[in-house]
């Protein structure tokens, strides 16, 4: 059975958006704060453009996950970007722990700078077995592909909707419809 939906897509195609988005539209539904726990990733930008990410929990707590590299910087790179990775499970890890009642899991995203945490892969897996409904976010495989991204996607409990210029308008109300669907059902249980 499909419990699970991971939205991939090219970079910028509007992802994050996306999720965002559907869980706007799942707040008319349901209340999420005694249903839903996880976070979004949000682009931080500056006067010269973008300047890195940040993670948003569903209840509004907010970390740095990366931000441009200055010389002086350590820690683990993605291009420009260095990764705040102890701000990063700050935020993310107390979002992702399955609490009673949680019926979704919002994971935005599975990518490059999130598995450089072991703690972060272990949570997400732990979310995918332990049962909520998990709509995530994957990049898609490159020339070094987030592995933990693709055994996901490889899943049999899992769907992947591949977000294009194209569908993206519908998107929204699609997958809205399909999740809230799916909570309406579990919560009937």
């Amino acid at each position: 059975m499909v419990r699970h939906l991971l939205v991939t897509g090219a970079p910028g195609v509007g992802k994050s958006t996306l999720v965002s988005a559907v869980v706007d539209g799942l707040r008319a539904r349901h209340d999420l704060r005694a249903l839903a726990g996880g976070f979004v990733t949000e682009e931080v930008r500056g006067p010269r453009g973008r300047t890195g990410f940040d993670v948003m929990t569903l209840a509004g707590e907010r970390g740095v996950l990366a931000r441009v590299a200055r010389g002086d910087q350590g820690g683990p790179f993605v291009g420009k970007y260095a990764v705040d990775v102890p701000s990063f499970e700050r935020v993310a890890l107390p979002a992702l722990t399955i609490r009673p009642g949680i019926k979704l899991m919002v994971v935005d995203e599975i990518g490059k700078m999130e598995v450089f945490s072991g703690k972060f892969c272990r949570a997400v897996e732990a979310a995918m077995d332990g049962g909520p409904l998990v709509l995530g976010v994957v990049p898609l495989p490159g020339r070094r592909p987030v592995v933990l991204a693709e055994a996901l996607k490889a899943r049999e409990d899992v769907d992947v909707f591949c977000l294009t210029r194209q569908n993206r308008d519908e998107a929204v109300s699609r997958l809205c419809s399909r999740i809230a669907d799916q909570l309406d059902e579990m919560l009937a249980e």
